[in-house]
Protein backbone atom coordinates (compact mmCIF):
# COMPACT_ATOMS: atom_id res chain seq x y z
CA UNK A 1 0.00 0.00 0.00
CA UNK A 2 3.02 2.25 0.85
CA UNK A 3 4.45 1.88 -2.68
CA UNK A 4 1.09 2.51 -4.11
CA UNK A 5 1.18 5.91 -2.52
CA UNK A 6 4.61 6.87 -3.54
CA UNK A 7 3.94 5.89 -7.45
CA UNK A 8 0.89 8.29 -7.22
CA UNK A 9 2.47 11.13 -5.62
CA UNK A 10 5.64 10.72 -8.30
CA UNK A 11 2.69 10.58 -11.07
CA UNK A 12 1.35 13.73 -9.36
CA UNK A 13 4.76 15.51 -9.74
CA UNK A 14 4.91 14.68 -13.37
CA UNK A 15 1.97 16.49 -14.23
CA UNK A 16 2.89 19.53 -12.44
CA UNK A 17 2.07 22.76 -14.28
CA UNK A 18 5.23 25.31 -15.16
CA UNK A 19 3.91 27.45 -12.02
CA UNK A 20 3.84 24.34 -9.71
CA UNK A 21 7.18 23.15 -11.32
CA UNK A 22 8.66 26.25 -9.86
CA UNK A 23 7.31 26.14 -6.48
CA UNK A 24 8.77 22.55 -6.45
CA UNK A 25 11.96 24.07 -5.78
CA UNK A 26 11.18 25.78 -2.60
CA UNK A 27 9.81 22.69 -0.98
CA UNK A 28 10.13 21.64 2.68
CA UNK A 29 11.27 18.85 4.13
CA UNK A 30 9.75 17.77 7.66
CA UNK A 31 12.90 16.73 9.74
CA UNK A 32 10.45 14.16 11.55
CA UNK A 33 10.09 12.21 8.94
CA UNK A 34 13.56 11.88 8.30
CA UNK A 35 14.47 10.95 11.50
CA UNK A 36 11.46 8.21 12.24
CA UNK A 37 12.18 4.80 12.21
CA UNK A 38 8.72 3.86 10.43
CA UNK A 39 9.36 2.27 7.51
CA UNK A 40 6.14 2.23 6.10
CA UNK A 41 6.36 6.21 6.09
CA UNK A 42 7.72 7.54 3.03
CA UNK A 43 11.26 9.45 3.43
CA UNK A 44 9.92 12.97 2.83
CA UNK A 45 7.01 14.75 2.61
CA UNK A 46 6.78 17.91 0.01
CA UNK A 47 4.98 20.80 0.14
CA UNK A 48 4.99 22.85 -2.64
CA UNK A 49 5.44 26.25 -1.89
CA UNK A 50 1.93 27.18 -4.04
CA UNK A 51 0.35 25.14 -1.49
CA UNK A 52 1.75 27.04 1.83
CA UNK A 53 -0.23 30.08 3.00
CA UNK A 54 1.01 33.89 1.56
CA UNK A 55 2.01 35.07 5.02
CA UNK A 56 4.19 31.60 5.54
CA UNK A 57 5.74 31.95 1.93
CA UNK A 58 6.27 35.41 2.71
CA UNK A 59 8.13 34.76 5.74
CA UNK A 60 10.31 32.30 4.22
CA UNK A 61 11.05 34.14 1.01
CA UNK A 62 12.25 37.08 3.83
CA UNK A 63 14.10 34.75 5.52
CA UNK A 64 15.78 33.26 2.01
CA UNK A 65 17.03 36.55 1.16
CA UNK A 66 18.28 37.56 4.19
CA UNK A 67 20.25 34.33 4.36
CA UNK A 68 21.79 34.99 0.94
CA UNK A 69 22.33 38.90 1.81
CA UNK A 70 24.09 37.93 4.78
CA UNK A 71 26.05 35.22 3.08
CA UNK A 72 27.16 37.98 0.55
CA UNK A 73 28.24 39.95 3.22
CA UNK A 74 30.12 37.48 4.69
CA UNK A 75 31.54 36.18 2.09
CA UNK A 76 33.10 39.62 0.97
CA UNK A 77 34.77 40.41 4.60
CA UNK A 78 36.14 36.94 3.73
CA UNK A 79 37.07 37.56 0.72
CA UNK A 80 38.52 40.79 1.90
CA UNK A 81 40.13 38.66 4.80
CA UNK A 82 42.12 36.51 2.75
CA UNK A 83 45.56 38.14 1.38
CA UNK A 84 46.19 39.70 4.71
CA UNK A 85 46.82 36.75 6.50
CA UNK A 86 48.64 34.75 4.10
CA UNK A 87 50.90 38.64 3.27
CA UNK A 88 51.47 38.96 7.25
CA UNK A 89 53.36 35.27 6.90
CA UNK A 90 54.90 35.92 3.84
CA UNK A 91 56.17 39.26 5.07
CA UNK A 92 57.65 37.91 7.96
CA UNK A 93 59.15 34.84 6.22
CA UNK A 94 60.35 37.07 3.69
CA UNK A 95 61.89 39.31 6.21
CA UNK A 96 63.84 35.99 7.67
CA UNK A 97 64.92 34.90 4.57
CA UNK A 98 66.65 38.81 3.83
CA UNK A 99 68.01 38.64 7.19
CA UNK A 100 69.41 34.95 6.65
CA UNK A 101 71.10 36.05 3.12
CA UNK A 102 72.37 39.16 4.74
CA UNK A 103 74.03 37.10 7.63
CA UNK A 104 75.02 34.07 4.41
CA UNK A 105 76.23 36.59 1.71
CA UNK A 106 79.15 37.81 3.30
CA UNK A 107 80.46 34.39 4.22
CA UNK A 108 80.06 32.94 0.18
CA UNK A 109 82.67 32.83 -1.74
CA UNK A 110 82.12 32.61 -5.36
CA UNK A 111 84.71 31.94 -8.49
CA UNK A 112 82.95 30.36 -11.75
CA UNK A 113 80.58 27.57 -10.61
CA UNK A 114 82.23 26.69 -7.41
CA UNK A 115 80.82 28.34 -4.49
CA UNK A 116 82.46 28.46 -0.99
CA UNK A 117 81.05 29.14 2.65
CA UNK A 118 83.35 30.46 5.20
CA UNK A 119 82.69 28.90 8.83
CA UNK A 120 85.38 30.24 10.97
CA UNK A 121 88.20 31.58 11.13
CA UNK A 122 91.85 29.30 12.42
CA UNK A 123 94.56 31.66 11.61
CA UNK A 124 95.57 35.20 10.10
CA UNK A 125 99.04 36.28 9.61
CA UNK A 126 100.18 40.16 8.09
CA UNK A 127 97.71 40.45 4.76
CA UNK A 128 95.87 36.72 4.66
CA UNK A 129 93.47 35.35 6.90
CA UNK A 130 92.74 31.64 7.01
CA UNK A 131 89.36 29.67 7.30
CA UNK A 132 87.61 26.62 7.85
CA UNK A 133 85.43 26.37 4.73
CA UNK A 134 82.84 24.07 3.17
CA UNK A 135 83.70 23.31 -0.62
CA UNK A 136 80.77 22.97 -3.35
CA UNK A 137 81.23 19.14 -2.70
CA UNK A 138 80.56 19.53 0.82
CA UNK A 139 84.64 18.33 1.83
CA UNK A 140 85.92 20.78 5.34
CA UNK A 141 88.83 22.96 3.52
CA UNK A 142 91.24 25.93 4.25
CA UNK A 143 90.97 28.66 2.61
CA UNK A 144 93.72 31.54 2.24
CA UNK A 145 92.14 34.85 1.95
CA UNK A 146 94.82 37.20 0.76
CA UNK A 147 93.98 41.21 0.68
CA UNK A 148 95.69 42.56 -2.57
CA UNK A 149 94.79 46.39 -1.31
CA UNK A 150 97.93 48.07 -0.14
CA UNK A 151 99.96 45.37 0.88
CA UNK A 152 103.46 44.73 0.37
CA UNK A 153 103.94 43.74 -3.15
CA UNK A 154 106.89 41.65 -1.77
CA UNK A 155 104.53 39.92 0.64
CA UNK A 156 101.86 39.59 -2.62
CA UNK A 157 104.81 37.73 -4.68
CA UNK A 158 105.23 35.06 -1.68
CA UNK A 159 101.95 34.42 -1.85
CA UNK A 160 102.14 33.29 -5.44
CA UNK A 161 105.66 31.68 -5.03
CA UNK A 162 103.85 29.50 -2.46
CA UNK A 163 101.31 28.40 -5.30
CA UNK A 164 103.76 27.91 -7.49
CA UNK A 165 105.97 25.61 -5.21
CA UNK A 166 102.82 24.05 -4.10
CA UNK A 167 101.66 22.92 -7.60
CA UNK A 168 105.44 21.70 -7.85
CA UNK A 169 105.15 19.22 -4.95
CA UNK A 170 101.61 17.88 -5.34
CA UNK A 171 102.69 14.45 -5.14
CA UNK A 172 104.94 14.87 -2.14
CA UNK A 173 103.00 13.12 1.18
CA UNK A 174 104.68 16.31 3.52
CA UNK A 175 103.44 18.96 1.41
CA UNK A 176 100.21 20.23 2.21
CA UNK A 177 97.45 19.85 -0.64
CA UNK A 178 96.63 22.63 -3.14
CA UNK A 179 93.08 22.47 -4.42
CA UNK A 180 92.58 25.20 -6.55
CA UNK A 181 93.49 28.97 -6.51
CA UNK A 182 91.56 32.24 -7.79
CA UNK A 183 91.07 35.92 -7.18
CA UNK A 184 89.27 38.87 -7.87
CA UNK A 185 90.60 42.63 -7.68
CA UNK A 186 90.71 42.65 -4.31
CA UNK A 187 91.32 38.84 -2.72
CA UNK A 188 93.59 36.25 -3.81
CA UNK A 189 92.13 32.83 -2.34
CA UNK A 190 94.11 29.64 -2.15
CA UNK A 191 91.98 26.61 -0.88
CA UNK A 192 94.60 23.85 0.65
CA UNK A 193 93.20 20.42 2.43
CA UNK A 194 92.50 21.24 6.44
CA UNK A 195 94.92 19.69 9.25
CA UNK A 196 93.09 18.31 12.16
CA UNK A 197 95.69 19.94 14.61
CA UNK A 198 98.93 21.61 14.12
CA UNK A 199 102.05 20.96 16.29
CA UNK A 200 101.63 24.14 18.56
CA UNK A 201 98.42 22.31 20.30
CA UNK A 202 99.84 18.76 19.71
CA UNK A 203 102.79 19.49 21.65
CA UNK A 204 100.70 20.90 24.80
CA UNK A 205 99.01 17.34 24.42
CA UNK A 206 102.08 15.07 24.61
CA UNK A 207 104.19 16.38 27.06
CA UNK A 208 107.28 14.41 27.99
CA UNK A 209 107.19 12.60 24.38
CA UNK A 210 110.05 13.33 22.58
CA UNK A 211 109.30 10.80 19.59
CA UNK A 212 106.84 12.43 18.12
CA UNK A 213 109.41 15.33 16.69
CA UNK A 214 110.75 12.92 14.60
CA UNK A 215 108.30 12.78 12.07
CA UNK A 216 108.08 16.64 11.06
CA UNK A 217 111.69 16.30 11.32
CA UNK A 218 111.86 13.61 8.24
CA UNK A 219 109.44 16.44 6.57
CA UNK A 220 112.15 19.22 6.65
CA UNK A 221 114.58 16.46 5.57
CA UNK A 222 112.50 16.13 2.11
CA UNK A 223 111.83 19.76 1.77
CA UNK A 224 115.82 20.48 1.90
CA UNK A 225 116.61 17.35 -0.26
CA UNK A 226 114.61 19.19 -2.65
CA UNK A 227 116.44 22.42 -2.45
CA UNK A 228 114.14 24.66 -0.76
CA UNK A 229 114.25 26.68 2.71
CA UNK A 230 111.33 27.08 4.50
CA UNK A 231 112.68 29.63 6.18
CA UNK A 232 109.45 30.55 8.46
CA UNK A 233 109.41 26.87 10.48
CA UNK A 234 107.21 27.04 13.16
CA UNK A 235 105.06 24.19 15.23
CA UNK A 236 102.05 26.18 13.67
CA UNK A 237 103.40 25.07 10.44
CA UNK A 238 102.99 21.74 10.81
CA UNK A 239 99.53 19.88 10.50
CA UNK A 240 98.63 16.68 11.01
CA UNK A 241 96.30 15.25 8.01
CA UNK A 242 95.34 11.44 8.48
CA UNK A 243 98.43 10.33 10.77
CA UNK A 244 100.97 11.97 8.87
CA UNK A 245 102.73 16.09 9.38
CA UNK A 246 102.80 18.14 6.47
CA UNK A 247 104.40 21.48 6.25
CA UNK A 248 102.11 24.18 5.84
CA UNK A 249 102.77 28.26 4.76
CA UNK A 250 105.25 28.51 2.43
CA UNK A 251 105.03 32.23 1.65
CA UNK A 252 108.78 33.12 2.21
CA UNK A 253 110.10 29.66 1.26
CA UNK A 254 113.03 30.19 -1.17
CA UNK A 255 114.63 27.39 -3.37
CA UNK A 256 118.86 27.23 -3.40
CA UNK A 257 120.21 26.89 -6.95
CA UNK A 258 122.67 24.38 -7.84
CA UNK A 259 126.32 24.74 -6.57
CA UNK A 260 124.70 27.50 -3.71
CA UNK A 261 124.06 27.00 -0.29
CA UNK A 262 122.31 30.04 0.23
CA UNK A 263 119.78 32.61 -1.33
CA UNK A 264 119.22 35.62 -1.45
CA UNK A 265 116.39 37.41 0.76
CA UNK A 266 115.73 41.26 0.04
CA UNK A 267 113.03 41.34 3.22
CA UNK A 268 112.89 40.27 6.67
CA UNK A 269 109.83 38.10 7.27
CA UNK A 270 109.12 35.34 9.67
CA UNK A 271 108.34 34.48 13.24
CA UNK A 272 110.69 36.08 15.76
CA UNK A 273 110.96 33.30 18.24
CA UNK A 274 111.70 31.16 15.62
CA UNK A 275 113.75 33.32 13.61
CA UNK A 276 117.38 32.44 13.28
CA UNK A 277 120.20 35.00 13.52
CA UNK A 278 121.25 35.60 9.75
CA UNK A 279 117.66 36.09 8.71
CA UNK A 280 117.18 38.85 11.25
CA UNK A 281 118.35 41.82 9.50
CA UNK A 282 119.74 45.13 10.76
CA UNK A 283 119.36 47.24 7.77
CA UNK A 284 121.91 49.62 8.91
CA UNK A 285 125.08 46.89 9.74
CA UNK A 286 124.08 43.63 7.21
CA UNK A 287 124.91 44.68 3.52
CA UNK A 288 121.89 47.62 3.12
CA UNK A 289 119.27 44.66 3.93
CA UNK A 290 120.25 42.10 2.09
CA UNK A 291 121.40 38.87 3.50
CA UNK A 292 122.13 35.02 2.68
CA UNK A 293 120.15 31.77 4.30
CA UNK A 294 120.60 28.36 4.20
CA UNK A 295 119.57 25.78 5.02
CA UNK A 296 120.99 26.05 8.88
CA UNK A 297 118.33 28.41 9.43
CA UNK A 298 115.84 25.76 9.10
CA UNK A 299 117.62 23.86 11.57
CA UNK A 300 117.77 27.11 14.15
CA UNK A 301 113.80 27.10 13.99
CA UNK A 302 113.96 23.35 14.67
CA UNK A 303 115.99 23.68 17.44
CA UNK A 304 113.68 26.32 18.72
CA UNK A 305 110.92 24.41 18.81
CA UNK A 306 112.59 21.48 20.53
CA UNK A 307 113.31 24.04 23.09
CA UNK A 308 109.68 24.66 23.43
CA UNK A 309 109.12 20.99 23.70
CA UNK A 310 111.14 20.53 26.31
CA UNK A 311 110.26 24.53 28.64
CA UNK A 312 107.01 24.91 27.16
CA UNK A 313 108.23 28.23 25.19
CA UNK A 314 111.03 29.57 22.87
CA UNK A 315 114.39 30.21 23.73
CA UNK A 316 113.62 34.01 23.75
CA UNK A 317 110.00 34.81 24.22
CA UNK A 318 110.34 35.55 27.92
CA UNK A 319 111.76 39.11 26.67
CA UNK A 320 108.73 41.04 26.20
CA UNK A 321 110.42 43.48 24.31
CA UNK A 322 110.38 42.42 20.42
CA UNK A 323 113.77 44.86 19.80
CA UNK A 324 115.43 43.59 22.77
CA UNK A 325 114.45 39.90 21.50
CA UNK A 326 115.54 40.71 17.95
CA UNK A 327 118.98 41.99 19.49
CA UNK A 328 119.26 39.19 21.87
CA UNK A 329 119.05 36.66 18.87
CA UNK A 330 121.88 38.06 17.21
CA UNK A 331 124.21 38.39 20.11
CA UNK A 332 126.82 36.23 20.10
CA UNK A 333 127.32 36.82 23.90
CA UNK A 334 123.62 36.52 25.05
CA UNK A 335 123.73 32.97 26.64
CA UNK A 336 120.31 30.73 26.45
CA UNK A 337 119.84 29.27 29.34
CA UNK A 338 118.75 25.17 29.50
CA UNK A 339 117.66 24.59 32.86
CA UNK A 340 118.52 20.67 33.96
CA UNK A 341 115.84 18.11 33.57
CA UNK A 342 117.10 14.63 33.68
CA UNK A 343 114.65 13.43 31.65
CA UNK A 344 114.70 15.08 28.60
CA UNK A 345 118.62 15.15 29.07
CA UNK A 346 119.10 13.89 25.52
CA UNK A 347 116.75 16.11 24.06
CA UNK A 348 118.27 18.90 25.83
CA UNK A 349 121.74 18.17 24.20
CA UNK A 350 120.43 18.13 20.99
CA UNK A 351 118.67 21.61 21.06
CA UNK A 352 122.54 22.90 22.61
CA UNK A 353 124.03 21.66 19.33
CA UNK A 354 121.83 23.59 17.32
CA UNK A 355 121.19 26.51 18.75
CA UNK A 356 124.68 27.97 18.45
CA UNK A 357 124.86 31.40 16.04
CA UNK A 358 127.96 30.12 13.76
CA UNK A 359 125.78 28.56 11.02
CA UNK A 360 128.31 25.83 9.85
CA UNK A 361 128.44 24.66 13.29
CA UNK A 362 125.10 23.67 13.27
CA UNK A 363 123.78 19.80 12.72
CA UNK A 364 122.52 18.84 9.58
CA UNK A 365 118.79 17.81 8.79
CA UNK A 366 119.82 14.08 8.50
CA UNK A 367 122.23 14.45 11.81
CA UNK A 368 119.12 15.48 13.53
CA UNK A 369 117.19 12.26 12.34
CA UNK A 370 120.09 10.66 13.36
CA UNK A 371 119.83 11.74 16.76
CA UNK A 372 116.36 11.59 17.28
CA UNK A 373 117.26 7.24 17.67
CA UNK A 374 117.99 8.20 21.16
CA UNK A 375 114.53 9.63 22.07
Amino acid sequence: MAEQDDENECANVSTLTAEQTFGLSECTVNSSILKSPDKTKPLCEIELAGNLSPPSRLNEKTEIIEVIEKTEHDYQKFKENIPKTPDVEFNTVEKDLNQLMKEIKPKLISFGESQYFRLRMIGRGGSSKVYQALSPTGELVALKKVSLDNSDPEIINGYFSEIKLLNALQNSDWVVNLKEHFSDSKNLFIVLELGEVDLHHYLKQVKGKPAVIYNPMVKIKSLHDFDYIHCDLKPANFILIGGFWKLIDFGISKRVEKNHTSVIRESQVGTVSYMSPEMIIDSQNRNNGVSKIGKPADIWSIGCILYQFVYGQPPFSHIPSLVQRIKAIIDDSFQIKFNEKPEMSVLIDITKKILVRHTKSRPTIEDLINYSSNF
